[in-house]
């Protein structure tokens, strides 16, 4: 997923900072709005130069005691 306005930080900071091997480690919320955009491009819904925006609301390290992330972290 290409970054396209990194907000308040800069890139490095969000690739330092919400990924870990070069995945984005976000909470659910995030992970839903990415499940959101990949399900209507898969429908068709979205034109080859649409862009689409979403907040990746929170780092998933908080979540690691969930068993949802025991495997990953």
């Amino acid at each position: 997923m290409p970054i396209a306005d990194s907000g308040r930080h800069d890139e490095a900071t969000v690739r330092d900072h919400l990924r870990v091997d070069d995945q984005f480690v976000v909470g659910t919320s995030a992970g839903g709005g990415a499940a959101a955009v990949a399900g209507l491009d898969a429908a068709g819904d979205l034109a080859d130069d649409d862009v689409v925006v979403f907040m990746l609301c929170d780092r998933g390290d908080k979540y690691a005691d969930i068993p949802l992330w025991e495997d990953y972290l």
